[in-house]
């Protein structure tokens, strides 16, 4: 996964062992229903220009399905991002909500992540990448390449007693994108926030 550190006022993201108690990280994580891939990799530790800090845990959930080496035979699948406090307990989180092909979209996974300023908010730049399940795949096969990306823009609205309201807002991105770069996102946000 990658991710852009740099370039937006009043974000910022950190990554490494002396950023993130992976372990920790982890282990909060773990408490969310369903099957969940988590990947330390794709943790960050978020500092607010207030200087307040949370943790950045990004997730593939699977529902109603074991974990297989063939696909999600009667399961779906999404991309969260869930924040956590200093102590690492969950304070919000959010799925991605990709609106190509309504609600039949299986999440596969979260390519990169970016700090960014939208309207003078901080926000992230969240790019996944899934497939169009007409209906839940039942083998690998019936996924093939057919993968799509989507960037989200994940506006965060940080309030002064600590609690981190996230929403997506696609009026500059666009509900259906098939942005798969993070620069070109950050490009299309810069011309929105003119």
């Amino acid at each position: 996964m990658i991710y852009h550190a740099s370039f937006a006022r009043g974000i910022a993201l950190e990554g490494g062992d002396s950023k993130v108690n992976y372990d920790a990280l982890e282990k909060a994580a773990s408490k969310i229903d369903g099957f969940y891939i988590f990947n330390g990799a794709s943790s960050f530790r978020v500092t607010l220009g207030s200087g307040r800090a949370y943790y950045l845990a990004s997730s593939t959930i699977l529902l109603g399905v074991k974990p297989a080496k063939n696909g999600y035979p009667g399961g779906r699948g999404y991309c969260e991002i869930d924040f956590y406090d200093a102590k690492y307990e969950y304070g919000n989180g959010i799925r991605v909500n990709v609106r190509d092909h309504a609600d039949t979209n299986v999440c596969n996974w979260i390519e990169g992540v970016s700090a960014v300023t939208y309207k003078n908010q901080p926000g992230l730049l969240v790019t996944v990448q899934y497939h169009r399940g007409i209906a839940p795949a039942k083998t690998v096969n019936e996924i093939g390449n057919n993968y799509h990306d989507f960037t989200a823009l994940l506006v965060l609205d940080p309030h002064p007693d600590g609690s981190l309201p996230v929403y997506q807002d696609d009026s500059c991105l666009g509900p259906m994108n098939q942005i798969g770069e993070l620069a070109i996102a950050r490009k299309r946000i810069t011309e929105c926030n003119r």
